[in-house]
């Protein structure tokens, strides 16, 4: 494994570093989620398969509640800026709603499920903090 190359001379990313790698933390954790579920997620198979250490990870999300809030405010706001999208861009409901569908079963193309799906089937063992 080798540390974060995006690093700076004091061993922090820089902030533009620092989002791009909270992004592609995000983007691998939520595809991992949809298709596995949160406890199936784990720092280590993340750090890995992003060439990252875990504490780089800890860096972005101290823990892993936090990663998950995050990635559902980053769902949230993506599916609110989609809905705001469909409003402007088609006229009719029936274009809305097949974009719509299209959307939200794009996971299920890709061998996962909603992300507030799998998030909701696993709501005994999540954390507190994400209530």
């Amino acid at each position: 494994m080798t540390k974060d190359a995006s690093a700076t001379t004091d061993n922090r990313p820089d902030t533009d570093s620092r989002s791009e790698t909270a992004d592609r933390i995000l983007d691998l954790a939520q595809e991992r989620i949809q298709r596995r579920g949160y406890n199936a997620v784990s720092y280590g198979d993340l750090a890995e398969d992003l060439d990252l250490t875990t504490a780089a990870i800890h860096y972005h999300f101290p823990s892993k509640a936090d990663m998950v809030e995050a990635l559902v405010r980053r769902y949230r706001q993506q599916s609110a800026a989609m809905r705001k999208a469909l409003l402007e861009e088609h006229d009719t409901l029936v274009g809305r709603l097949e974009k719509y569908v299209q959307r939200f079963s794009s996971p299920l193309r890709r061998g996962g499920l909603c992300l507030c799906g799998v998030l909701a089937a696993d709501e005994s063992t999540l954390p507190e903090k994400l209530f």
